[in-house]
């Protein structure tokens, strides 16, 4: 047996925090941490909060703040217990249906999840339910793939093991890029004083194949590989190589874009 079948999706939250935190989302969760804590929340929700990259970035900004954080993956929330200990009250919860009373929080916010909400409107007015009138909600997702060129380059990598397709798990993440529809959704949920904002970064990357390991190994796409019978390793390495062949020799730099959504309830 492969020791990249069971292991690797048991360890997919550790390859997640390891290989794709440093490069990904720590420095935009600094930037959404910002940006909730400059309205002066008292209790805030982490929304899809993962291993809890944002909340500790909200934890070093609001340090008397209560902070609750949901996701729905167990091994997601598990590692975000070990990194948080008692600074955060952790559920596992469906975004779409948050077992919190109405108006028990003064903001929420949300790190590049909004964009896996399959009903993106439904989860959006169940935000407003949750936060207090003149509440805040602040989001991020990712701009287009053309504007986040490591996507580009891996997903060519993984389609090319995958028969020429790319699963929905890949693209997702880059498919509610418009800031029109992100707004049209937010507005139909009865969100108001929308403020949108694009953020370029450049990432650091120090190792290539550990952040080969996060794309593939911690990602939804190695279900989507084992099941066609694919060698999760291989594609890890040929992604490692293929990152080297566009950026350089790690350490490297590349270009990231996000758009940052910040609303208010009425």
């Amino acid at each position: 047996m492969s020791v990249f079948t069971r292991q690797s999706l048991d360890r997919h939250a550790d390859f997640y925090d390891e290989g794709l935190g440093p490069v990904l989302f720590e420095a935009y969760a600094r930037d959404l941490a910002a940006r909730v804590a400059a309205q002066g929340p008292r209790r805030v929700l982490d929304l899809a909060a993962g291993t809890g990259i944002l909340t500790r970035a909200l934890r070093d900004r609001l340090p008397r703040a209560i902070l609750t954080i949901t996701d729905i993956d167990r091994a997601m929330l598990a590692r975000a217990r070990s990194r948080l200990g008692n600074a955060a009250e952790v559920e596992r919860a469906d975004c779409s249906a948050l077992p919190f009373e109405d108006a028990l929080f003064d903001a929420a916010a949300c790190q590049f999840g909004a964009a896996l909400f399959p009903r993106k409107a439904d989860a959006f007015q169940e935000v407003a339910r949750i936060v207090r009138p003149g509440g805040t909600y602040a989001f991020n997702c990712w701009g287009p793939v053309a504007e986040n060129p490591y996507a580009e380059v891996a997903g060519a990598v993984v389609a090319r093991f995958l028969g020429g397709r790319l699963p929905e798990a890949w693209t997702a993440p880059f498919a509610y890029a418009d800031p029109r529809h992100v707004t049209r959704d937010l507005r139909a949920a009865g969100w108001c004083r929308i403020a949108v904002e694009r953020v370029a970064m450049s990432a650091h990357v120090a190792d290539a194949a550990a952040f080969a390991r996060g794309l593939v190994l911690g990602a939804p796409v190695v279900c989507d590989l084992r099941e066609a019978g694919v060698e999760p390793g291989e594609v890890v390495a040929a992604v490692a190589g293929a990152l080297t062949a566009a950026f350089g020799a790690a350490p490297f730099a590349m270009p990231l874009t996000a758009t940052v959504y910040t609303c208010h309830t009425p």
